[in-house]
C-alpha cells in the first residue's frame, strides 16, 4: 500500500535504457541509480530493472531532468566500461606476451647492420628457410633498428631458429705488448675457422701499434672463436712471462758462478773434455806403422 500510494504520488512516468554489455554490471548500474536518487529526494524514484532505469516523478520537469541525468550518466558508464574492458584485454594480452618470453617461446637479438643481409638473405630467402627448418611461427625483422625477433610454440625450436639468425661480429683487441710475439708465434685463422665454425676469421692493423682480431658468424661460433683468441693471447702473455723469468734466472745464475770462478773451470772442463785431432785426421799418441 505504501508502495503504491508513493507511485500515486509520482504520476509522471519514465525510463532510460542501457547497453547490453552493461546487464551484468549491476554494482555499477545500483550506484548510477543511487546517485540520481540522491540528487532528487523523495521527489523522483529510480528503479533499476532489466535492462532500463525505471524513473517516477513529482512532477513533469523533473522527470526530464532525471531522465537528462541518468542518460548520461549511463553514456559515461559505458564508456568507461568499454575503456576498462580494453584494458583488462591489454593486460591479459601484455602477461600473456610477458608468459611466453619467460618461457622461451619469445626472444629478441639485436643485429649489426653491415651484416643484416646475411640474416635477411636475398628477398628474405633465408628467414623463410630457417622458419621452415626450425617450425618456428614467424621470425620478424626490424632492418631500421637491427631487432630480430622469433616466435614459436616449442622452446626447442625457437632456439634452434636463433642459433642459425644471430650473426655476430667481434673484435678481439691485440695489446702493442703482445704483437711482437704474435710475429713469433701466429695465430692459424685458418684453424680457426675450421674449428668454430666461423664465416670470418682476420687479423687488421691500423697502425703501428694498434691492431685485432676480427671474427664474424653465429654468435656460437663467434663466440666461441672469441674465446680462443683471448686463450691464445693470454697463452703468449705468460709464456713471454716465464721467458723474462728464465733469462733473469740465467744471468744471475751466469754472474754468480764468475764470481765464485766456476765459470773458468766449467770452461776448462769444457776444452779438456773435447776431442783432439791430430794432422794427420786420426786420433792417440801418433805411433803407428
Amino acid at each position: 500500500t505504501g508502495v503504491r500510494e508513493s507511485f500515486n504520488r509520482l504520476p509522471h512516468q519514465g525510463s532510460v535504457n542501457f547497453p547490453p554489455e552493461m546487464i551484468a554490471e549491476r554494482e555499477v548500474l545500483r550506484e548510477v541509480a543511487s546517485s540520481a536518487q540522491g540528487m532528487f529526494g523523495k521527489d523522483v524514484v529510480v528503479k533499476l530493472e532489466e535492462g532500463r532505469f525505471a524513473i517516477y516523478a513529482a512532477v513533469d520537469e523533473l522527470l526530464n531532468r532525471a531522465i537528462l541525468l541518468l542518460e548520461t550518466s549511463v553514456k559515461q558508464q559505458a564508456d568507461f566500461w568499454r575503456r576498462r574492458s580494453a584494458k583488462e584485454r591489454l593486460q591479459d594480452s601484455l602477461a600473456r606476451v610477458q608468459a611466453e618470453i619467460a618461457k622461451g617461446l619469445r626472444v629478441e637479438f639485436a643485429v649489426d647492420q653491415h651484416v643484416m643481409q646475411m640474416v635477411v638473405g636475398v628477398e628474405g630467402q633465408h628467414i623463410t628457410e630457417i622458419t621452415r627448418k626450425t617450425g618456428v611461427d614467424r621470425v620478424v625483422v626490424d632492418q631500421e633498428s637491427g631487432m630480430v625477433r622469433i616466435v614459436g610454440t616449442k622452446k626447442e625450436s625457437v632456439e634452434a631458429a636463433r642459433r642459425l639468425l644471430e650473426i655476430l661480429s667481434v673484435e678481439v683487441p691485440i695489446p702493442p705488448d703482445i704483437q711482437r710475439l704474435l710475429q713469433r708465434k701466429k695465430l692459424n685463422l685458418a684453424d680457426l675457422k675450421q674449428t668454430t665454425g666461423v664465416i670470418q676469421a682476420e687479423k687488421i692493423t691500423f697502425d703501428d701499434k694498434t691492431s685485432c682480431f676480427r671474427v664474424l658468424g653465429v654468435a656460437t661460433a663467434t663466440r666461441n672463436a672469441q674465446s680462443m683468441i683471448l686463450a691464445h693471447l693470454e697463452y703468449l702473455r705468460k709464456v713471454d712471462e716465464e721467458s723474462r723469468e728464465l733469462q733473469a734466472l740465467q744471468q744471475q745464475l751466469d754472474s754468480m758462478k764468475v764470481c765464485w770462478g766456476e765459470a773458468e773451470e766449467e770452461e776448462e772442463e769444457e776444452a779438456t773434455s773435447a776431442p783432439v785431432t791430430r794432422p794427420g785426421g786420426g786420433r792417440g799418441d801418433g805411433k803407428g806403422g
